[in-house]
């Protein structure tokens, strides 16, 4: 309804102007805080500088990264908010993991980085930020994220797949689809061990028809073939193990933010075609665009 897409983009246009006025409060160049509070709400991630978001204040650094984290959570939450049904958004599955979720990303890669930093203040700060920016799909940057080892890359790699919430400008898995997906292996599994049990699945306090559990398997299922794909297509340009499976995570993942790559113009052109082709379907989904090309649908 009309209604509803005025609630959505006042608040779209709402958190962009609030970061962008801290960020001026910060001592960010006005232009350079436009740009970086319209790459943060659409997860996009593009800077005014190379470094990224590196020669910026502390302040500034942490305004983006709490803002990534917004923009990460689903626009009905705040929807919500407007309405002042503050006891259903207390009752959000999706809100608690993602928040839990967060916050122990965070904790992790702390406790296993803060010894490579000056002090834990930085390290804290490296931890948020790139929490923030990966698991948003954002991409932005405050440092070599090179310098995490093998641990920390692979919660970086899962965060990247799974992102963040449904209903927010993020690409990746989201998590409300993780949420279902662990319900109906845990139902599938009470099944064996106790038969004769009937076990529903709710998702945010709602019955969910098996066709809703069945589309969302299979959409994890596709979702993993490409990704394989792509990674067994990018293997054509020669590049290690490692370099390509990282490609293949954050321009699938629709990141940017890479492990060993600093920039894409080493690909080769068939390579740059794939993670184009990936990045568009990591955005836009696999379902709709199947029906954008299917020619019997009306």
């Amino acid at each position: 309804t009309k209604k509803t897409l005025f609630y959505l983009y006042s608040i779209y246009i709402g958190l962009t102007l609030a970061e962008m006025l801290f960020l001026l409060i910060g001592g960010m160049p006005l232009f350079d805080s436009l740009v970086i509070s319209i790459g943060t709400a659409g997860t996009g991630g593009f800077s005014v500088l190379n470094s990224s978001l590196a020669s910026y204040s502390v302040f500034c650094k942490y305004v983006v990264a709490i803002f990534m984290f917004l923009f990460g959570i689903n626009f009905y939450i705040y929807f919500l908010i407007i309405m002042k049904d503050i006891k259903n958004i207390f009752k959000s599955e999706e809100l608690k993991v993602y928040v839990f979720l967060f916050v122990a990303a965070v904790g992790f890669i702390f406790i296993n980085t803060y010894n490579m930093f000056a002090n834990s203040k930085d390290a804290f700060l490296e931890a948020f930020f790139h929490v923030s920016s990966i698991m948003t799909s954002t991409g932005y940057s405050i440092g070599d994220i090179n310098i995490y080892g093998t641990t920390s890359r692979l919660l970086f790699l899962a965060l990247m797949l799974i992102s963040a919430c449904a209903g927010s400008t993020c690409g990746g898995f989201k998590l409300s689809r993780i949420i279902i997906i662990f319900k109906t292996i845990k139902r599938d599994l009470q099944r064996i061990v106790f038969p004769s049990r009937i076990k529903t699945i709710t998702f945010e306090g709602k019955k969910l028809d098996d066709d809703v559990i069945h589309n969302t398997c299979t959409f994890m299922y596709l979702y993993f073939i490409i990704l394989f794909v792509i990674i067994f297509l990018l293997g054509f340009n020669g590049f290690d193990f490692s370099k390509t499976v990282n490609a293949a995570f954050t321009t699938f993942g629709n990141v940017g933010l890479c492990f060993d790559i600093s920039h894409f113009g080493d690909f080769n052109i068939f390579s740059k075609l794939v993670m184009s082709f990936g990045m568009l379907l990591g955005r836009l989904e696999i379902f709709p665009l199947i029906v954008l090309f299917n020619k019997n649908y009306k």
